[in-house]
This record gives structure tokens, C-alpha cells and sequence, in this order.
């Protein structure tokens, strides 16, 4: 009788590994019994649930203590498992981890992590190019995820700095189609909420004929000039008295949507989704106190958006104005739809779009050190760098090459 010796399953599997019929018996024996193996010279995405298809040039035996780690998946699960992992990760990863503990677990640890990776953290902006509004918007926001209206009140704050056609203020049927897609996400009571420019919201929305428009979509109007106000502040603050209030309303549990345009402006250089929340501070404060002429401080702007979060932003960029603004200028045709979370990142995209049409203002500052984008990044509003935006489309490939090297260029 041979003496017994210790079982060692790493030198076992090592031995099989160098024999051909050995790794071919080895890999059939594994699965019958439920382990993956990576590394034996196979390229087998499917025997993955998620995408992973690079492959390994080595053995693993993984003693899973899985942390769920991003990209590079190194599992490290709390229980020394003694995993054979096929965890051949390049990007979504929903491993199937196949424990065979040797320890006694207390839980039913049949391990199967679905530790799915979504990628990196990238700020995704979506971006559609048409020239067909109506569909264009049906498109693009059937690539968006909308569950967080899903049984919600939602706030839409639109640009209504002016009764003046689009694209000096959000186009009705942008409205309107926003509105529908809502709907059929199953979302409750909708309220188009808006404090116009300097011709006061009742004679900018009676111009505009958006009461009719509220009462076609079924929707309700709110004039923010007579808002109740929430007051709020943050450590480095620099609102004369260090606090600034806005609505309520922007500030409660409703899910919030941004309809924006795609321009330049007078005074902020440009008037993309951060800047439309220059309409939800206090008309005395708005006009003393973050328009005090061309040396005015733009980072006032981003501050602003400090006291809410949206849920989605649709920034309308069919035409844009390439000079002047907020009210008129000249026109450009960019024939884009933008969606994103994102504040930072859609305006970040939009300036870029702005730059690629010669826009004035905007041309002689990089992107990432315009005053507005600036010091979101310095009080966290969104993505910090154009390393950290990812453009989504699913129409033109050249579009989207063409805004991401204008982003890495600034």
C-alpha cells in the first residue's frame, strides 16, 4: 500500500496541466462537476454569464474572498473558498463563482456571486443625431433608463428665458415628448415649473401659449416667482452671506428633469443645463448678485445646482446659437439630442458641440476650465475630467468621434 500523503490540489492540477489529454479529461471532469477553469488555451465566452472573453494565461485558484471588485475582478471573498474562479474579466463581469468550501458555512454558500460589473464609472451622455425632433426624442429615450419616474411626481424645468422660438427657449414638442415617455414610465402627477427672464414668467408662458400646452399633455404649470423656498449651504460657499435658497419644489422627493438648449449667452458664455438654474434663485438675488456685468462670477452658476439633483437631463441641440444669447443670435444646426445624469458632463459635451460650430465665447477656454464647468468639478457635481465622460449613440459613429476628440482636445 502506497503511503498516504497530503492532498494537495494545486500541485494535482499543475501536474494535469502540462499533459495535453490531462488538461482535455480535466476541463471535461470540471464541468460535469460544476468549476470553470480558465487559462487552458480556450478563448469560451460562454461559459459566462456576463461578457468576458479575454483570456487568461494561467491556471487560477482563487481562494474567492470577492470584494466585487471593478475591472481586473480580483475576488476576495470573506470565506477561504477553495474556488476554482473563472474569473477571465474584461469588462461585465457576472462571475459564477462555483464554490467548493472546506469550510463549515454557516449560510447555504453555494457562492454564485453576481458580482456584475458595470464597467467604469464613466458619466454617460447619449447622443442622437437627427433632424426629426419627434423621433429623434423616442429614440433617444428609449436608450435611457426612466425607472426613477416610475410612481413619482415629477418637476420638468425647462428654459423659458424668453417667448422666443427655439433655441432661445425649449421647443414644445421636446415638452411634449419628454412628457410621454414619462407616462409610459408610469410616473405620477407631472409640473412644468419655470421663473422666466427679464419679461416675468406670466408674460413670457401667456406668449408662449404654454398653460394650452399644460392642458393638451395633461400637466400642471408652476410660477417659481411664487415659490416656497428651501434655504441651503455648503462648506466654501461664495453666495454673498454663504446660503442661497430655491424652490421647494426642486428640493423635495419629486424626480427632477432638465430641458435645456444648446447656446451661447451674453454673460455665462454659454446656457446649457447648470445655467437654466440661474431661473430657480430669488429674482433680488438674481439680478444684484450673479449679474453684476461681463466681470460677474460664473462659478456663482454651478453653486446653484449644489441645492438639487436632477434625475435626467435632455438637452435639445437640433440648432443652437453660435453667437449672442440667451434670447437670439445666430443659428447653427448641429441636429443633436443629448441625455445624461450628469450635469457636468452633458454641458462639458454641449460646450464641446458649441466649439466644433465655431461658437462665440466659448473658443479660446478649454473645456474643463470654463467657469462654470470648473467649479462643479471643485464642489462634485459631476464628472471631473473628459477621461470620465463616455458618449453613448446609435446612429453615427462620426458624430461621436468627432465630440470625443474635441472633448480630449478641450
Amino acid at each position: 500500500m502506497c503511503p498516504k500523503t497530503p492532498f494537495n490540489p494545486r500541485e494535482l492540477f499543475s501536474n494535469m496541466y502540462t499533459c495535453p489529454l490531462s488538461r482535455r479529461d480535466l476541463f471535461r471532469g470540471a464541468l460535469g462537476a460544476g468549476i470553470t477553469i480558465v487559462g487552458l488555451g480556450c478563448s469560451d465566452s460562454g461559459s459566462q454569464t456576463g461578457t468576458d472573453t479575454e483570456s487568461e494565461s494561467e491556471l487560477e485558484f482563487n481562494t474567492d474572498r470577492d470584494t466585487g471588485a471593478a475591472d481586473g475582478d480580483t475576488d476576495t471573498d470573506s470565506d477561504s473558498d477553495s474556488d476554482y474562479d473563472s474569473d477571465s474579466d474584461s469588462d461585465t463581469d457576472s462571475d459564477t463563482d462555483s464554490d467548493t468550501d472546506s469550510d463549515t458555512d454557516s449560510d447555504t454558500d453555494s457562492d454564485t456571486d453576481a458580482d456584475t460589473d458595470t464597467g467604469s464609472n464613466k458619466s454617460i451622455v447619449y447622443v442622437i443625431s437627427t433632424t426629426d425632433r419627434t423621433s429623434g426624442l423616442a429614440t433617444l429615450l428609449s436608450m435611457v433608463d426612466l425607472s426613477f419616474a416610475n410612481g413619482k411626481d415629477v418637476v420638468i424645468k425647462p428654459n423659458y428665458n424668453s417667448a422666443n422660438p427655439f433655441p432661445a427657449s425649449t421647443h414644445d414638442d421636446t415638452v411634449t415628448g419628454v412628457v410621454q415617455a414619462l407616462k409610459n414610465a408610469g410616473c405620477g402627477n407631472i409640473t412644468l415649473a419655470e421663473s422666466s427672464g427679464p419679461a416675468g414668467t406670466e408674460t413670457v408662458i401667456a406668449d408662449k401659449g404654454t398653460l394650452n400646452l399644460c392642458n393638451t399633455l395633461g400637466i400642471d404649470f408652476e410660477n417659481l416667482d411664487n415659490a416656497q423656498y428651501d434655504t441651503f449651504s455648503f462648506t466654501g460657499m461664495t453666495w454673498p452671506g454663504g446660503s442661497l435658497a430655491i424652490p421647494s419644489i426642486m428640493r423635495s422627493d419629486r424626480a427632477v428633469v432638465l430641458l435645456p438648449c444648446l447656446k451661447t449667452h451674453a454673460w455665462g458664455n454659454f446656457t446649457l443645463s447648470m445655467k437654466i438654474a440661474v431661473g430657480l434663485v430669488p429674482r433680488d438675488r438674481r439680478w444684484s448678485e450673479l449679474h453684476p456685468g461681463a466681470a460677474g462670477d460664473r462659478g456663482l452658476i454651478a453653486e446653484i445646482n449644489a441645492g438639487y439633483t436632477p434625475d435626467l437631463i435632455v438637452l435639445d441641440g437640433i440648432s443652437a446659437f453660435r453667437t449672442g444669447g440667451p434670447d437670439d443670435g445666430d443659428i447653427c444646426y448641429p441636429g443633436l439630442l443629448l441625455a445624461s445624469t450628469d450635469r457636468v458632463a452633458i454641458d462639458a459635451v454641449g460646450v464641446a458641440i458649441l466649439k466644433m460650430n465655431d461658437a462665440q465665447y466659448v473658443s479660446g477656454t478649454p473645456i474643463y476650465e470654463q467657469e462654470q464647468i470648473a467649479r462643479a468639478v471643485e464642489i462634485g457635481l459631476g464628472a471631473p475630467s473628459p477621461a470620465d465622460i463616455e458618449l453613448v449613440g446609435n446612429n453615427n459613429d462620426q458624430v461621436l468621434s468627432d465630440i470625443r476628440a474635441m472633448l480630449d482636445q478641450g
